[in-house]
């Protein structure tokens, strides 16, 4: 998280109006801001001049462009900002006049823009009307932004202080809570016995102590099915078992399987969600499971295959690079969006 914004100034320097504009108007309105500005000639580097400008834009959350003595660098510089960040104009007042020379007017596709003008580096409004455009442009959002990533990395550090087994606790309670809101009942939630033969009471499933918890809910006569588990970064021999399981139902507790037998339910839909601590690339994915079909180019697969009268719709949904509860919290809610 950065400490203070800072502010690009692109300007012609070395003149004595302009420079003196800079520091009796711009600087202050910057530091009573908490704003550090970069001024390209000013900052000490080897590198070709323009690559320190693209360097600088890059760490720049915005640019202060002043258009006195059209200066073409500082064209530039304005063009190549407003590619990457917001761009305030300013100009001294009388560039804005009509029959200027060249030098000394605004070009033409810039006219538009809402410049805030100057008339003298004693101008008694100038730096309250700067200031009012960066707290409404660029300065609220940002302080904004900055509370939201520090509410990120202090979940993320949290999260990353605990023993291990207690991530994995969390993210499947969090997970399993989530199908919860769906109508996935506690009292249908079981671990899954072709994993796990042990006999696990409800509230040990429902806060994430057991891997491989498998619920289910139904609707009219389809039957819905989802199972949670979690690792650290799933090997590829558990990818491997994990499909040839959840295309399949024998899986499911016996009451239920014997409600298919008797054909209680009409469709069959499995939605597997796996939880991964480290990042899992698509393309690992695909290479290990080719037969599932990916899904609009996300972390989401199908695939689907016959079990006597009936089709099982399988899908696989991958949330990986799990760094916080937050970021969890986000990955969990595109993936119930679509279950």
């Amino acid at each position: 998280m950065k400490k203070s914004p800072v502010c690009f100034i692109a300007m012609a320097f070395g003149r004595d109006d302009t420079d003196l504009f800079y520091e009796q108007q711009i600087l202050p309105v910057l530091k009573r801001n908490g704003v550090k500005p970069i001024i390209i000639n000013r900052h000490q580097s080897n590198d070709d001049l323009n690559l320190q400008i693209f360097g600088q834009l890059e760490k720049a959350d915005f640019c202060i462009a002043d258009l006195a003595y059209t200066r073409p660098s500082v064209y530039f510089e304005a063009g190549y900002a407003q590619r990457l960040i917001p761009v305030i104009y300013t100009v001294r007042k009388d560039h804005l006049s009509k029959g200027q020379p060249d030098d000394l007017r605004v070009h033409f596709d810039l006219q538009m823009k809402p410049i805030i003008d100057w008339i003298s580096p004693n101008d008694s409004t100038f730096a309250r009307r700067l200031e009012k455009r960066i707290k409404a442009t660029f300065l609220g959002e940002w302080v904004k932004i900055q509370k939201i990533s520090l509410k990120y990395e202090n979940d993320e550090k949290k999260f990353q202080e605990l023993p291990g087994f207690e991530r994995h606790n969390y993210v499947r309670y969090n997970t399993i809570l989530a199908l919860r809101k769906l109508g996935y009942k506690e009292s249908n939630w079981s671990a899954n016995r072709l994993f796990d033969h042990n006999n696990y009471i409800k509230s040990e499933i429902r806060n994430g102590f057991v891997n491989y918890a498998v619920g289910y809910k139904v609707d009219k006569r389809k039957l819905y099915v989802a199972s949670v588990q979690s690792f650290l970064s799933p090997s590829k021999s558990e990818l491997i078992r994990m499909e040839e399981v959840y295309t399949n139902i024998y899986f499911l507790p016996e009451p239920v399987l014997t409600l298919i037998r008797e054909q209680k339910y009409k469709d069959i839909y499995i939605n597997t969600i796996i939880l991964s601590m480290n990042s899992l690339p698509a393309s690992r994915i695909e290479s290990i499971l080719p037969d599932i079909v990916p899904i609009e180019n996300s972390k989401r697969y199908y695939e689907t295959v016959s079990w006597d009268s009936f089709a099982v719709f399988a899908e696989f949904h991958f949330l990986s690079g799990i760094k916080s509860l937050i970021l969890l919290r986000e990955q969990l809610k595109a993936v119930m969006s679509n279950l």
